[in-house]
Order: structure tokens, then C-alpha cells, then sequence
């Protein structure tokens, strides 16, 4: 994910307008659960530093907002990727498990013979 900045023209005055970018071809409802989390966290107040110091800049991805934050953000961003992936694996490797634990032949239909 990204955000891309354009500039408008409104009443005669040049004005940026953000726009989220979809870099990704591919999303998921648990890549999708992982965005909110990590928009919900960078978009606070000072998330387009690097669009104000920079001024030519048109497109920074989350990573960079998270830098232009400072590295204790980027840190903090990269930990909760890691926990939600991991917390995620988890969840399938319990379900996985309850799917070969309640596994059992049935009499319905017997494709041996």
C-alpha cells in the first residue's frame, strides 16, 4: 500500500489531495485485516512528513511513512506485521488440526471396491 499525492487546484490556489494506492495485485481477507491495522496506526497526526519535506515526492509506501515517523515507528509497525502473521499461522495450524482430528471414514460411500 501506498499514498499518492496530487496536486489540485481550488479557487485559484494549489492544494495537496492524498489518495491510498494499491500497489499490490493480489489482497486477502487476512492481508486486508493486516492494512487496517497498520492504516488505523500510521495515520495520525504528522503521517506526510515526508511529503511536506520533500515536496516533489508523489508517492511514499507505508514503510517510508513509518520512517518519516521515526525509526521507534518503523520498529513498532514491523513488530505488529510480525505478531498479526504469526498470531494468523497460528490460528490456521489449530484449525488444521481440529480438521484432521475430526476426520473419520464414513459408510456412506465405499470407493474401495
Amino acid at each position: 500500500m501506498a499514498v499518492e499525492k496530487n496536486m489540485v487546484d481550488k479557487n485559484g490556489v494549489s492544494a495537496a489531495r492524498y489518495r491510498l494506492q494499491r500497489i499490490r495485485k493480489f489482497t486477502s481477507y487476512h492481508i486486508q485485516l493486516i492494512d487496517n491495522r497498520i492504516f488505523g496506526r500510521l495515520f495520525s497526526a504528522g503521517w506526510n512528513k515526508g511529503f511536506i519535506a520533500n515536496a516533489t515526492s508523489k508517492q511514499r509506501t507505508y514503510v517510508q511513512i513509518a520512517e518519516d515517523k521515526g525509526d521507534s515507528e518503523l520498529e513498532n509497525i514491523l513488530t505488529l506485521v510480525i505478531a498479526m502473521i504469526t498470531s494468523q499461522q497460528s490460528d490456521l495450524n489449530k484449525i488444521l488440526e481440529l480438521i484432521v482430528k475430526e476426520e473419520s471414514t464414513s459408510g456412506l460411500i465405499d470407493l474401495t471396491d
